[in-house]
Order: C-alpha cells, then sequence, then structure tokens
C-alpha cells in the first residue's frame, strides 16, 4: 500500500482505571478526524463541581463520552464554545480523558450536545498548519530543525537552535507561501507500525502512544494530535515578524486571519509615516535613516556640549570652594543623576572638598555626595539619613554614594540638611 492511500482509523475505545473516580469510558477525539465538525452530541460521563482550574464562583468540570474540544496540549491553546449552552472556559487532559471547565452547571441530563467556536478553531488550524509547513520549509532551506512551537494570543513561535541568515529565512518563508498557493490538500492519517516506518517524518513520535501523522501532500509528514487545515490554501499567508534570541531562537509568525490583519495594520503605518515625513512609502527606510544619521549627530555634539558644561561648571565650584569652607552645596535643575555623579566626581579630586548635590529630575531627585580623600567624613552615614527623612534609596561608601526618589520638591532641603549635618 503506498502512503497516499493510507486511510484514517478510528481510535479505539478503552477503559482506564483511575482511582478517584473508578473505572470510566476514555473521551473519543473526534476533531483528531474531522477538525471542521464543530457540533455533536456525547453522553455525560462524569462532573465534578469547582475543579480549581477556574476563577469563577460558579464552575463544573464534565467529562463527555467524546468531545470535539480541543484541549490544551503541543503548543496548541484550548477551544472555546458550549456544552449544554454553558460556556466551556477551558479544556485539559487528564490522562486518557477530556475535561470541560464550565462557567456554570449542566442541566441533569445524560445526554448533552456541544458547539465548538469556529473563529478561534479555525484560528488555530492556520496557525498550527502553517508552523508545519514553515519549520518543514526551515529544514529544507536552513537545515534547522524545530524544538518548539507555541500559538500564543497574537502571534505564534518556532524554537530553532540555530538563526538562520535574512536570506535563507526569506527563501524559506517564499518556500512556505508558495506550498500554501498551491493548495495542496493535507491528510490526517492513522498509520500501522510498518506504514509509519516508511513513512519520511520531519521527527520521530512516541512509541507508547497511538500515532496520528498530518500529511502536507509532497511536502511534510508530522506526527501531531492537533487541529490542522484540509488543504495548504486555507492557510492563506505566512509572514515572519521576527527572530529573537533567548536562551534559543525564537522564529515568530503570523498566519491566515492574523497574517491579513498584521499587512493592513503595516500598511495603514506606513502610509501614516510616509505622510508625516512627506515621502512615498518606497523613500521611508532612505528618509528614516537620513533622520536617524541626523539625530545621532545631534546626540553626539549634545554629548560634547554637556562635557563642556560640566568642565565649567567645575571649574567654577572649584574656584568659591574656599569660601564655603571645602562644601559645595548645590541643587542642579535639567540635570540628571548620572551627571552630578559625574561632576561629584570631578570636584572631589581636589583636595579638601565635600560635594552635597542634587538633580532635580521631573518625577524624583537625584542624590550624590563624595568627599576628598583627605577629608574624613562618612558619606554612606550621611546618605542613609537623608534618604530616611526624604523617601529615598541610596548607600555607597564613606568616600561616595549615591541615591534617589522622593519629591523634586524637596531637593533643597535634603541639601541643607545634609550640609547642616556637616557643619553642626
Amino acid at each position: 500500500m503506498s502512503q497516499d492511500s493510507i486511510s484514517p482509523l478510528a481510535l479505539d475505545n478503552r477503559r482506564t482505571s483511575r482511582p478517584s473516580k473508578g473505572d470510566v469510558i476514555t473521551t473519543t477525539r473526534l476533531y483528531l478526524e474531522d477538525p471542521r465538525l464543530l457540533e455533536f452530541s456525547a453522553r455525560i460521563v462524569d462532573r465534578q463541581t469547582d475543579s480549581g482550574k477556574t476563577l469563577l464562583e460558579l464552575s463544573e468540570t464534565a467529562e463527555l463520552s467524546e468531545t470535539a474540544f480541543y484541549p490544551t496540549s503541543g503548543g496548541q491553546p484550548h477551544d472555546t464554545g458550549t456544552i449544554g449552552d454553558v460556556p466551556v472556559v477551558d479544556v485539559f487532559e487528564d490522562g486518557d480523558a477530556i475535561m470541560h471547565v464550565l462557567g456554570g452547571s449542566l442541566k441533569d441530563v445524560a445526554v448533552t450536545v456541544g458547539k465548538v467556536d469556529w473563529s478561534r478553531r479555525h484560528d488555530h488550524m492556520q496557525q498550527h498548519t502553517g508552523q508545519h509547513i514553515l519549520s518543514q520549509a526551515l529544514i529544507e532551506v536552513c537545515g534547522t530543525p524545530t524544538v518548539g512551537f507555541t500559538i500564543g494570543p497574537d502571534w505564534s513561535t518556532i524554537v530553532i537552535e540555530r538563526k538562520p541568515n535574512a536570506e535563507s529565512l526569506r527563501e524559506a518563508l517564499e518556500l512556505a507561501n508558495s506550498v500554501i498557493a498551491e493548495d495542496r490538500p493535507i491528510e490526517m492519517l492513522f498509520p500501522t507500525e510498518a506504514q509509519l516506518e516508511s513513512m519520511p517524518l520531519r521527527s520521530r513520535p512516541p512509541e507508547d502512544k497511538r500515532v496520528r501523522i498530518v500529511h502536507v501532500h509532497g511536502f511534510d509528514w508530522s506526527p501531531c494530535g492537533g487541529t490542522h487545515c484540509t488543504s495548504t490554501g486555507d492557510v492563506r499567508l505566512i509572514g515572519v515578524l521576527g527572530v529573537r534570541k533567548e536562551k534559543q531562537y525564537r522564529v515568530e509568525f503570523v498566519c491566515g486571519g492574523r497574517a491579513a490583519r498584521v499587512f493592513l495594520e503595516n500598511l495603514e503605518t506606513m502610509g501614516n509615516l510616509a505622510a508625516l515625513l512627506d515621502v512615498g512609502p518606497g523613500e521611508l527606510q532612505e528618509r528614516a535613516s537620513a533622520l536617524l544619521e541626523k539625530s545621532r549627530d545631534q546626540e553626539s555634539r549634545l554629548r560634547e556640549l554637556r562635557s563642556n558644561l560640566m568642565d565649567s561648571e567645575c571649574k567654577r565650584l572649584l574656584e568659591q570652594v574656599d569660601e564655603n569652607g571645602g562644601i559645595i552645596a548645590l541643587v542642579l535643575d535639567d540635570w540628571t543623576t548620572a551627571e552630578i555623579r559625574q561632576l561629584a566626581h570631578m570636584l572631589v579630586d581636589r583636595n579638601g572638598v565635600v560635594a552635597l548635590l542634587a538633580a532635580r529630575e521631573p518625577d524624583k531627585m537625584g542624590l550624590a555626595f563624595a568627599r576628598s580623600a583627605d577629608r574624613s567624613e562618612d558619606m554612606n552615614r550621611l546618605m542613609q539619613a537623608i534618604c530616611k527623612e526624604y523617601s529615598c534609596r541610596g548607600g555607597g561608601n564613606p568616600a561616595f554614594a549615591t541615591g534617589g526618589g522622593g519629591s523634586p520638591a524637596d531637593a533643597e532641603k535634603a541639601v541643607q540638611h545634609a550640609t547642616n549635618s556637616i557643619t553642626q
């Protein structure tokens, strides 16, 4: 028998022993063979009040003889919908059974009707099928296998161990989208062990479970229990948002309706930016690069001016230091905490100086207390006392201490308090 002619096999209903509830019928997973099945009838096998899976005051967990609801697993979130008109807020696996967490209580009936929310189901089908296609494309073009996958609320993530360069990533994306454009059929297969051995699988399945293979015709063979489109055309489009480095590399992407929304949002943003900069969309990158270079030049010039200002201020303050017993107490507006720290270091390079500086920033004050090597005042102890008085945090060593927080309106009082503590 050829691989293309393998017929799907229904999963067997089996009985399993669970000490807490006795023998129950294992849930038949209807979504495995028909991801477009949205309404079904099933017997209520078991129900429990307040499973602890939801914060709703009234909740019930139901186990059904069969279900079309997909439980959270394999990187794919659970389905939502209703069972007996009661909202389904979570679906999870309990061994071979599937448990449905409800936002209310079911009627006391033996058989009930479940309805799966199609918009959420279809979105997950597009994302998961797109992942299979993109993962295989990354192998073919970049030689990079997928080691993890997650469908998030806004985008999905493929985890890989090596980062592809921009050119190869683009080539892989083009290959994936060409497979989508060809509208290839997608089959859900339940092969025998012998048939499984002959399949060119992208990853090996668990040995202790009945295996379903998702086959993107002529392109990808993967063991997977998720919900998938029945043809690649239903994925519509795959777009890569970027590659982020954590412990491994994360390829962030969107498919289907999500990709369309991102495209329209980006198109609108480009149009707004082009109008703002008075250029055509094709000129945006050139204009942005020019503005960035101009901004860098201005920042460099500003740093130079600030450095000159600091040198000038240091010189001015040191010319007056002998008049104040070596104490320089000053509140500086439009200075940052980092800048007054640098100024304090410069001032105490000279002997006989104590610098008590404060920066009045928009939402806080910054403090820098320093002394020359030939003086004995304890700057750390002084900083701790001032911070306690004015709701700041800080510390350091006997020669240099910094702090920040509190109210910028208290800057003068804090500096005067510190000055009094030294002079008294």
